[in-house]
């Protein structure tokens, strides 16, 4: 459900306050694929992940992203 908006309003808020930083910001959006309770396929796990990094995107432009996949 995260590409039904559910969470918006909190990610919003994060990314709104990261971009009032005056640091470098390096964004892992967590979530790893191989750990969840119910298995995401691929797709989901593509646009839940999409979805996170528009929102991060137009409301922290100046955040960096960085895509880390692994669980240890």
């Amino acid at each position: 459900p995260v590409t039904d908006g559910a969470y918006d309003e909190k990610l919003t808020a994060d990314f709104q306050y990261l971009s009032s930083l005056s640091c470098p910001v390096f964004l892992r959006i967590g979530g790893e694929m191989n750990a969840w309770q119910r298995m995401a396929s691929a797709q989901e796990f593509k646009g839940a992940y999409n979805h996170i990094a528009q929102l991060a995107r137009t409301y922290a432009p100046n955040v960096a992203l960085v895509f880390s996949p692994n669980f240890s």
